[in-house]
């Protein structure tokens, strides 16, 4: 913005920060996703758990693992409500 230089664009996708009270199952992770994506942006919630961040599409959409962001390193996870 400072610099006058556009860096958003119609297919740009949308990430917004969430600092939950709780955790919430996949299910409700993919119902808030559904509700967030609804008019036609890609949305997608970086959850933010003390000093740890990860995506909820990712968590939502996962089988296994996915990628928790650390002051550190990046490291996978099973469930990143645990960290």
């Amino acid at each position: 913005m400072a610099t006058g230089t556009r860096a958003a664009k119609m297919t740009s996708d949308l990430d917004l920060v969430w600092l939950p009270e709780h955790s919430i199952n996949k299910n409700e992770a993919s119902s808030l996703l559904k509700e967030l994506n609804q008019f036609g942006i890609h949305a997608d919630l970086q959850v933010i758990q003390g000093n740890n961040g990860f995506s909820l599409e990712e968590y939502a959409n996962s089988t296994s693992t996915i990628m928790m962001k650390t002051l550190e390193d990046p490291i996978l996870v099973k469930d990143p409500w645990l960290k």
